[in-house]
């Protein structure tokens, strides 16, 4: 990948464009909760047989953000996901997730907890460690070892 670490670690590259720069060398994309253990076997087989992988991870600090913001999408004339799934979901993804960063060759984590948008929590760029943004919500503590 044409993303160096140093580069990324300076004043001249800002998180959001690497991500960007993350984004544009993907081949094929999924969406997905990281609930389940379907995903980490994925990526554990990928990096297993070679593949580069990449990470886009998007919290929020509380489930509550996540239930309002699904019944504002039902009212727009999205699509509904009942409360009891998102429950469940919300507690698995962040379990899942220090396992998926440690197997992702790359990674972005975002916080969109915000009614402004999303920010920039952590970047894990050549598969080595993650660099942080400050301030880092609860749900990524664990990324301070």
């Amino acid at each position: 990948m044409a993303v160096d670490l140093q580069a990324q670690t300076s004043s001249e590259v800002s998180p959001i464009e690497a991500g960007k720069q993350v984004l544009t060398a993907a081949e094929s994309c999924l969406e997905k909760t990281l609930s389940g253990n379907t995903y980490l076997k994925m990526l554990a087989d990928a990096r297993r047989l070679g593949y580069r992988t990449c990470l886009f991870y998007i919290g929020t600090e509380d489930l509550s953000i996540n239930i309002s913001r699904v019944k504002a999408r039902v009212l727009a004339g999205g699509h509904d996901v009942p409360i009891e799934d998102q429950t469940r979901r919300y507690g698995r993804s962040f379990r899942n997730l220090p396992k998926a960063i440690e197997l992702v060759d790359e990674g972005v984590l975002l916080d969109n907890s915000s009614a402004l948008g999303h920010r920039v929590v952590a970047v894990k760029l050549e598969g080595r460690q993650v660099h942080l943004f400050e301030p880092v919500p609860q749900w990524a503590a664990f990324l301070r070892g």
